[in-house]
């Protein structure tokens, strides 16, 4: 990751504080009724799911999670004061023309929280910075689009910037 020493010392000593802020609750939700009535909404009850869900509550100020994410009905995430923080960090790491030209702020948000949630249930020991390089890494690709552009007669291969132009016989 092509980012100046002390930003990416920054980055990591910040990531490690929020994940050390990082909270749970159980979720109070009830299971689905099994109520026989048919037409009805009464069996239409939200159920837990076992998969990770993302939950932006940012408007229910009483709620003591704003954003969550939910795992065999229990909840990790951020109060309203450590998630504004956690999107400093967000907005800093996409700054890095190294992030920005590759992802998405998105990507760069899930896979913070992602690595936050791994650090602070003990499943990761990697320093957030190459997590979220090896993430970009993973995630991204290389691509050869071939297409014939009208009156373009070339010798030789050449290049502009990231695109590089070859002549008919190359391909």
């Amino acid at each position: 990751m092509d980012i100046h020493p002390k930003k990416l010392a920054y980055l990591n000593q910040e990531a490690q504080r929020l994940a050390l802020l990082l909270q749970t609750e159980v979720s109070s939700k009830e299971k689905p009724s099994t109520s026989p009535e048919k037409g009805s909404v009464g069996h239409l009850v939200p159920q837990i799911l076992d998969g990770p869900i993302e939950d932006f509550t940012i408007t229910a100020p009483d709620e003591p999670l704003v954003f969550k994410r939910a795992s065999k009905g229990v909840y990790t995430g951020f109060d309203a004061a450590s998630y504004q923080e956690f999107k400093k960090l967000v907005a800093a790491a996409e700054k890095e023309d190294f992030i920005n030209t590759r992802v998405s702020g998105e990507f760069v948000k899930d896979e913070t929280f992602q690595w936050m949630l791994d650090t602070y249930n003990g499943e990761s020991s990697q320093l957030y910075c190459e997590f979220l390089s090896q993430a970009i890494d993973d995630a991204s690709s290389t691509h050869r689009v071939c297409f014939p552009v009208a009156n373009l007669h070339i010798g030789a291969r050449f290049v502009i910037g990231k695109v590089e132009f070859l002549h008919k016989e190359v391909l």
